[in-house]
Formats: structure tokens, C-alpha cells, sequence
């Protein structure tokens, strides 16, 4: 059972946009963050597409070896017990480098996506809860909080990592206060 006193739809709103305030950035703040994520992104790129040629080579070598493997077996060179042995560890080795491939490629999607989403939902946050859009309103709310409580009538929560960083220092969790070395 919840012994609190309700609160208005108005007041809510009002308390959610004052906190959404501290983390909120402007639009030059936000076209910085975007133009350096892509800078970084392209630098990095160009890493990957290197190591993915690296991974390339590294599978035609395997499948050189599978086919040199094959011939050796067809002359009757090798067992097919050997043949079977030396072929499963060439297959594995094959399956880990494009496992690798996979998740070079998989990464570096990943990050740029997640860091653009959360400079587009920074910049948009306000703009989201002023609007008539409940469902974005919530949406808001839930990317960026966590752990809401009503106490005395005021809505308390804490911002989720990396959101917590824009806060500044004096309503952040993280920073202490600073002593004096006198």
C-alpha cells in the first residue's frame, strides 16, 4: 500500500522537466558530440576495415589449407582418421576468425549508435516532455531514470550511466566535495 499524497499530471510534468533540465544539452553542444562521434568513427573504420583484410587473409589461408588437406587425403597420404582430425581443426579455426570478423564488424556499428542515441536523446529530452506525446514522455523518463520514487510529494530518481555525466558537479552522486587543504 502507498501512503503517499498524490500529485498532480502538472506538477509531475514540472518536477520531471526541472530534473531533465540538468542533464538536457543545446544544439551545438549536441552537433559537436555527433560531428566528433563520426570523426572518431571513420577513424576507427579504417582500423577495422584493415584488421577485417587481416581476418580475410587469414581465412583464404585456411581454406588453402583445407584444399591442400583434401589432395593430400585423395593421394592417400594421410588416414581418413587424419584426415578427419586436421580437417575439424582447420573448420574451427575457420569458424573463429569469422567469429571475429563478425563481432569487429558488429562492434563498431554498435558503439557509434549507441553514443549518437544518447546525444540525440540529450538534446531532445526536453522537447519530449513539453510535448502532448505520453508515450514519448515515458520513454524519456525510462531511458534516462531509474529507481523513481514519490516521498513527500516529490519525485525522486537517479539518472542512468552515461546520462549522469551531464549533470553538473553539485547534483552529481559520484563527486564528493571538495576539502580544504589548509
Amino acid at each position: 500500500d502507498c501512503h503517499e499524497k498524490p500529485i498532480t499530471l502538472d506538477e509531475l510534468e514540472k518536477q520531471f522537466n526541472e530534473a531533465i533540465e540538468g542533464i538536457s544539452i543545446d544544439k551545438e553542444i549536441w552537433g559537436l558530440g555527433i560531428k566528433l562521434l563520426r570523426s572518431k568513427y571513420e577513424e576507427e573504420s579504417k582500423q577495422q576495415t584493415n584488421t577485417r583484410k587481416g581476418y580475410q587473409v587469414d581465412i583464404n589461408r585456411v581454406q588453402s589449407d583445407l584444399d591442400k588437406l583434401l589432395t593430400i587425403r585423395m593421394n592417400e597420404e594421410i588416414t581418413a582418421k587424419e584426415y578427419a582430425i586436421k580437417k575439424k581443426l582447420l573448420l574451427d579455426e575457420q569458424a573463429r576468425v569469422e567469429g571475429l570478423m563478425a563481432d569487429n564488424q558488429d562492434g563498431a556499428k554498435t558503439w557509434l549508435e549507441l553514443a549518437e542515441e544518447f546525444f540525440n536523446t540529450a538534446y531532445q529530452a526536453r522537447e519530449m516532455l513539453n510535448s502532448d506525446d505520453l508515450e514519448a514522455k515515458r520513454k524519456v523518463i525510462e531511458d534516462v531514470g531509474w529507481n523513481l520514487i514519490l516521498q513527500d510529494q516529490k519525485v525522486k530518481f537517479s539518472f542512468k550511466k552515461p546520462f549522469d555525466i551531464l549533470l553538473k558537479p553539485e547534483y552529481r552522486t559520484d563527486v564528493l566535495p571538495r576539502e580544504d587543504s589548509n
